[in-house]
């Protein structure tokens, strides 16, 4: 089985630890995708969202932290980027639940959403981040 997501260094931000967890968010992802398609009960399901949710919220405090850090002039617009996406996965979580929405059209959200926002927000930040002494 292909993955869902394959990495490609388009993606990358010329920063190692921020690529290294991009990736591992991107693992998360085939993970989950994977397991809908092989191992799809319930506590599975469960125990992915929330590596899922928990890695990403970790991910977007890190980066807003170097933005931060690196004095990058839209950091408060990115960070208001990441809390719109919180916000939408939380809820497409929480309506998951309730079976009004599937883990597949989570997946394809965050997919969409994720590779976009690498390709046109993150790659904004790079000159910035690149400066500081890490």
């Amino acid at each position: 089985m292909s993955h869902f997501i394959e990495w490609s260094p388009i993606y990358s931000v010329s920063n190692t630890a921020l690529d290294v967890q991009h990736k591992q968010i991107i693992k998360l992802m085939n993970d989950l995708h994977s397991i809908i398609y092989t191992y799809p009960n319930k506590e599975t399901l469960k125990k992915a969202i929330i590596r899922i949710r928990i890695i990403l919220e970790t991910h977007l405090r890190y980066e807003e932290t170097l933005m931060k850090y690196a004095s990058y002039p839209e950091c408060e617009k990115h960070r208001q980027i990441h809390r719109a996406l919180l916000i939408k996965t939380s809820v497409m979580f929480d309506s998951h639940k309730n079976k009004a929405v599937s883990i597949k059209e989570i997946l394809t959200f965050l997919k969409k959403w994720w590779l976009r926002h690498i390709i046109l927000d993150d790659m904004k930040y790079i000159e910035y981040v690149s400066k500081l002494d890490l």
